[in-house]
């Protein structure tokens, strides 16, 4: 049985060959680094391989241009083909543990909001996260927000502070009001934040709420930065200007802001960001969230957008959408975020994206990742009131936890890390 199943994959590639066009024989050679032959041996040059190697190289690009296959008579390339265009599947559905019933991090005085999350060499667990007075409220991170960090010997926690890693600084920088959304990577020994800095355009308010007049014109000058450390320790290097700024009259002309990367091997960069098209005041009368994507050689950039006519879609869907986190793992670019629409998943669920080439994105099957729901480890169930700012801790190529800022209807805000059952 084994021998005739192997003879038919053998006759099915050769037929390929001969019957395909030059210049896709030309492909299959490139992709492979082999010269296709009538000649030569199957077996000797791995050609059954070849095949393999040469239907991923097809599908990866072809897929986001609906390839049909349901024209071939193979049904093995049929099968994986058709399991290329359904994509790698969605990591969180139906796979929620239960989180720690008292959240991950907290501090008593501050609000805690969002939390990065990566392993250091001491096995330790060292968490990045925005934080500010509570008794500024709320609406007070866009003018006194800062990145600390914390640390932890597992990884769902209970996280201690550790010290504030990107302070407020002088009214000359770009970011010298405040730091926020801090996103951490590791590549070749150097720990990479990625965050939002807000500049010195307003007095920085000292035991009430910022004014309205205020929130605006901080909020306005949202920009993404990048700092740089041998250690989550430190010390922490900022860069002067921001790696990506807007652009005035096109659609993400207001802001840029909470960012996410993956940084590939070769140092080089894929971005996603937030924005809007139009600034406050103008604002208020409404003005959606979308996101970008721009790629860089090296972290520091120079940054290309890969989407300047217009906003990220998803299936050719134009939704609402914020707080990205992408990520590459087994061949595909993956992406979970909020959704702020209904087009995508009920509207503030969290919905789960996949890409071959980081640029055509689709729908997961099923596309919810997460909902407002949540079960403590003490039993209890609770309806959040926000689930925002979801930043995957990736372990061995596979997420292992989530990590959520989280707000009760009783106006409690801190850290929480959602672990994930194995398959």
């Amino acid at each position: 049985m084994k021998k005739m199943i192997l003879k038919s994959l053998v006759l099915s590639i050769v037929l390929l060959t001969i019957m395909l066009p030059f210049s896709c024989r030309q492909e299959m050679e490139q992709a492979s680094g082999l010269i296709l032959t009538d000649d030569d041996d199957w077996f000797t040059n791995s050609y059954q391989n070849l095949f393999f190697d040469f239907h991923t190289q097809l599908t990866a690009g072809d897929v986001a241009k609906g390839f049909d296959a349901s024209g071939w008579d193979d049904e093995l390339v049929k099968n994986n083909v058709q399991a290329e265009q359904k994509g790698p599947g969605n990591p969180f559905f139906n796979r929620w543990k239960q989180a720690p019933a008292q959240g991950s991090f907290r501090m008593d005085d501050y609000i805690v909001w969002g939390g990065s999350v990566i392993r250091h060499d001491d096995g330790k667990y060292y968490m990045f996260a925005s934080r500010w007075p509570k008794a500024l409220t709320m609406n007070a991170w866009v003018t006194s927000s800062e990145v600390v960090l914390a640390s932890s010997e597992s990884p769902e926690g209970p996280y201690q502070f550790e010290r504030v890693v990107l302070p407020r600084r002088g009214e000359e920088y770009w970011d010298g009001l405040a730091t926020h959304n801090p996103t951490v990577q590791r590549h070749k020994g150097q720990y990479i934040l990625f965050y939002t800095g807000i500049a010195h355009v307003v007095p920085p308010p000292l035991n009430a709420a910022p004014s309205s007049e205020d929130y605006q014109k901080a909020w306005n000058t949202k920009r993404i930065g990048v700092a740089t450390a041998p250690s989550p320790w430190g010390p922490w290097t900022r860069m002067d200007r921001p790696i990506i700024e807007p652009r005035p009259g096109q659609w993400d002309a207001a802001i840029t802001s909470n960012p996410s990367a993956v940084i590939h091997d070769d140092g080089s960069v894929l971005l996603m960001y937030k924005s809007c098209p139009l600034l406050y005041p103008e604002r208020k009368a409404g003005s959606k969230l979308y996101f970008g994507l721009a790629e860089a050689s090296a972290i520091t950039g120079p940054y290309k957008r890969l989407n300047p006519d217009q906003p990220l879609h998803l299936e050719s869907i134009l939704a609402e959408m914020e707080d990205p986190y992408i990520w590459h793992a087994n061949g595909y670019y993956h992406l979970i975020a909020k959704a702020m629409d209904d087009l995508l998943v009920s509207r503030h669920d969290g919905f789960i994206a996949w890409s071959s080439d980081g640029l055509n994105w689709r729908l997961a099957d099923p596309p919810t990742a997460y909902d407002m729901n949540v079960v403590w480890s003490d039993g209890r169930t609770e309806r959040l009131l926000k689930r925002e700012r979801p930043q995957v801790l990736i372990e061995d190529g596979k997420p292992i936890m989530v990590f959520f800022a989280t707000r009760t209807l009783e106006g409690d805000i801190f850290n929480t890390g959602m672990g994930l059952l194995s398959h």
